[in-house]
């Protein structure tokens, strides 16, 4: 996804929670204001991106980054998005052979176990 569909989809989120429905189109300035969002939680180690996309499965329905992507910018490195991403799209030992992005949504807690469990292994 690019920085302005992920800014889409928080709006429409923001819309959600508001309880209206999302307007076929969004003003340029609130399209905006959550891109610049986007790009804050980026910078912050939030989530990440990969050659300038990011990665669907980091974002709930409503456009916010599920807790687990933030620490795994913190054990992999921020300045290493690739590692990141292999990291949620490959099975993992911990979670019975699934993929963590395949968990993220239903079991955020054993996605964050298994982070632990690579934490421990990077930092020896």
């Amino acid at each position: 996804m690019s920085a302005d569909d992920v800014a889409l989809l928080l709006l429409r989120g923001e819309c959600k929670d508001a309880g209206i429905t999302a307007p076929a189109r969004f003003a340029p300035a609130a399209v905006a204001s959550a891109r610049s969002s986007v790009e804050r939680w980026a910078r912050e180690g939030r989530i990440f991106a990969i050659q300038g996309r990011y990665p669907r499965y980091q974002f709930d329905d409503r456009g916010r980054p599920y807790p687990p992507i933030e620490r795994a910018v913190q054990i992999f490195g921020q300045s290493e998005p690739m590692r990141v991403g292999n990291w949620f799209a490959f099975p993992n030992v911990h979670l019975g052979g699934k993929r963590p992005h395949e968990l993220l949504a239903t079991s955020p807690g054993q996605v964050e176990h298994a982070l632990q469990k690579a934490a421990a292994l990077i930092s020896g």
